[in-house]
């Protein structure tokens, strides 16, 4: 009976989704664009080309709005927590909402990844009848970091178990 009140965390990951530009890449960006729109702005006004500032000013806005969202979308993440005897995958909208959670038996939980190169897979969490895709935001590099920490992780757990 006291094994199975046993916590210990044998592994866990928080998986963000990826962004290629960080924030202060983003205010160089626009700093680089906005200069330089004002400069065509200058030229496209002086050839009596007007209305070309407006919608150069409307593609900054878009552009702008674009990455906020992309942004905002960047708080969306999965947890997995592998324990002795569960293990469990959650995941988090942009508000930081739970909106999934998934439980497994650690000790009949296998983890498959088919490594490709042309078409990156994602990671599937398969125990006994449920099966869950884990890390899809990953790249094809870091899930392959990943999965043999994983599976490595449900091992020692498991063979804690006996």
């Amino acid at each position: 009976f006291m094994g199975m009140l046993d916590n210990t965390q044998y592994f866990y990951a928080t998986i963000y989704p990826y962004r290629s530009l960080s924030q202060d890449g983003f205010r160089v960006l626009l700093i680089v664009l906005l200069c330089m729109f004002c400069v065509l702005g200058v030229l496209f006004l002086v050839s009596g080309a007007w209305p070309v500032v407006g919608l150069m000013g409307l593609e900054l806005i878009a552009l702008y709005i674009g990455f906020k969202i992309s942004y905002a979308q960047a708080n969306a993440r999965e947890t997995l927590e592998v324990q002795r005897h569960r293990t469990q995958l959650k995941r988090y909208d942009r508000k930081g909402q739970e909106i999934a959670s998934f439980e497994f038996e650690t000790a009949w939980l296998t983890v498959e990844h088919l490594e490709t190169k042309d078409d990156p897979q994602p990671i599937k969490l398969k125990s006994r009848s449920q099966v869950q895709e884990f890390a899809k935001e990953l790249s094809a590099a870091e899930r392959a970091d990943l999965v043999p920490a994983l599976r490595s992780a449900v091992a020692r757990a498991t063979s804690a178990v006996k």
